[in-house]
C-alpha cells in the first residue's frame, strides 16, 4: 500500500488563491437563455438589413448595437464616404429597430404581450450581472 503525505495548509492555501465564481446552474441558464434572445432578435434584423440591400452597412454599425463601437463616428463615416450626422442617423434608426425587434422576439418567448416589459426588464438584469 502506497501513502501520500496531504499537506492540508499548503491544499487550504491554494484553494483561497483560485478565483471565486458564484455561476449556479440557474445563472449559467439564465445568461445563455438572455443571450440567446439577444442574437436571435440581432440575426433577425441582419436579415431584414440583408433583404434591402444594407448587409454592409449592417455590418459596419452593428459594433455601435453591441457596445464594441471600435471607432468614432467621424473614423466611420470617412471610411464609409458618408457624414457624421448621417452615420448618427443610421446608428439611431438601427438601434430603434433592434429595440423592436428584441421586443418582437420576446413576444414569441411570453405567455402575453403584457408580459413582454416584464421579460425585458428581466434579460436587462441578467445581461447586467458579472459573468
Amino acid at each position: 500500500v502506497l501513502h501520500v503525505p496531504i499537506d492540508f495548509g499548503e491544499v487550504e492555501d491554494r484553494y483561497q488563491r483560485e478565483p471565486s465564481d458564484d455561476m449556479t446552474p440557474e445563472r449559467i441558464y439564465e445568461r445563455r437563455w438572455t443571450l440567446d434572445v439577444i442574437n436571435r432578435a440581432i440575426t433577425r434584423l441582419a436579415a431584414k438589413y440583408t433583404a434591402s440591400g444594407r448587409h454592409a452597412l449592417f455590418v459596419r454599425l452593428t459594433p455601435y448595437l453591441t457596445g464594441d463601437e471600435p471607432q468614432s463616428y467621424a473614423a466611420l463615416a470617412a471610411s464609409t464616404g458618408s457624414s457624421e450626422n448621417a452615420l448618427r442617423q443610421a446608428v439611431h434608426r438601427l438601434r430603434k429597430e433592434f429595440r423592436a425587434t428584441l421586443r418582437e422576439t420576446i413576444a414569441e418567448t411570453v405567455e402575453s404581450g403584457d408580459d413582454v416589459d416584464d421579460e425585458l426588464r428581466y434579460l436587462l438584469r441578467v445581461i447586467a450581472r458579472e459573468p
